[in-house]
This record gives structure tokens, sequence and C-alpha cells, in this order.
């Protein structure tokens, strides 16, 4: 494990884009024409979002965006529509400025019943990365926050998603939001073949 610390946000973004680029490159000419990213929700991963996305920046030209399959690794119980949506933040800021085909976007369905949710992107992850029963994918790049309780993705301290095992995908009940979430499993992040913490801000230092 190594730590980086940048003295603010936009360096902290900058780093990420290049790891986030080198990547790209790097698994698209190991792993069949093809990069594999689990994005985040939060708001530090915003800034990553637009560095990646912006036209005064390398990354348009310098990442096969068409090789690039997006997933998530939680998910607020909401429509995709609205502001709280994890997968509306990367949309906004990342998958449409660069105009990502919906072919290469696969979305956790917070609108859905959640433990329907939790199902579905199971079984869409089992067909993508054509798993056998009992296995977890490998994503090329985890990108995960943290809150200020020390939670990741959606596994909150004390939740029963951290004791999940043999399973993707998870929809546990947080106390203190009174709400579902849709999670990848501790054991679905483990599994990743490069994980990146973005995390900004004294609270959190």
């Amino acid at each position: 494990m190594e730590i980086q610390v940048f003295p603010d946000l936009k360096t902290l973004s900058r780093a990420a884009a290049d790891i986030f680029a080198r990547l790209a490159r790097k698994s698209a000419a190991m792993n069949n024409n093809r990069f594999t990213v689990a994005l985040s929700g939060g708001s530090t991963p915003k800034s990553l979002y637009e560095r990646l996305a912006s036209e005064d920046e390398t990354y348009r030209d310098s990442v096969e965006w068409n090789k690039v399959n997006f997933f998530w690794s939680d998910e607020r119980c909401v429509a995709p529509d609205i502001s709280e949506s994890n997968f509306k933040t990367a949309f906004d800021h990342l998958l449409r400025p660069l105009g990502i085909s919906p072919m290469n976007y696969h979305r956790l369905k917070g609108e859905l019943e959640p433990l329907v949710a939790a199902e579905e992107y199971e079984r869409l992850l089992r067909l993508f990365f054509n798993l056998a029963e009992n296995v977890v994918p490998q994503f090329d790049l985890m990108l995960l926050g943290m809150g200020v309780d020390g939670h990741t993705a959606s596994l909150f301290p004390g939740s029963e998603a951290l004791t999940a095992t043999k399973k993707i995908v998870a929809a546990p009940f947080v106390k203190k939001f009174g709400a579902h979430r849709l999670t990848l499993t501790p054991d679905a992040i483990k599994n990743a073949a490069n994980v990146v913490f973005l995390i900004a801000g004294a609270d959190k230092a």
C-alpha cells in the first residue's frame, strides 16, 4: 500500500487522472481490449471526472474511451436523474462530456427495490465477467472514497454487508440514514487489480 499526500484537491485529482489513464492504456492492451473501472460516489471524485473529461487536458485523447467499461462501487436507492445519485454525478461530469456509449456503462438501478437491484447487478457482473459460481470479478481499477465515519462504498461501520461472503453485491440497511444502500461487497472490492482511495478534507485527514 502506498499513501500519497497532496497539497490540494486539484493536485490530488491530477495524480488520480494520471493513474486512471496509465491503467486504462495498460489494461486495454492486455485484457482483450477492455478496461473495467468501478466508480465511487461522493464529492471528491467529481473533480477527477471533470479533469478526465476536460477539453483542456490530454486525457480525452490519450485514453481509448470506447474500450473503457464503467461500473459503480455503490449507489443510493434513488432514480438515476436525482442529484443524490452516484450515477448522475458520473454521467454529468464524465460520461456525457466524453460521449460514452450506453453500452459502456453499467449502473446500479437505485430506483428498483433494493434486494432486486442488488440481485440484478450481481447477475449483470457475473455475465459480463463470465464468472463461475462463488467467484467474484476482478476490476482493473476500483475508485473509492471515504466518509468521515470511515465508511467506503456503502460499507458502513457495523454493516451486515461487511460479513457478506460469496456475494458481489449487497443491499444493506444503513441506520444513520434510515434507508437501504446498494454496494459491492468487501470480497469484490479486495479482488480488484488496483484500488485507489481518493480522500480529501481536514475532517478525514
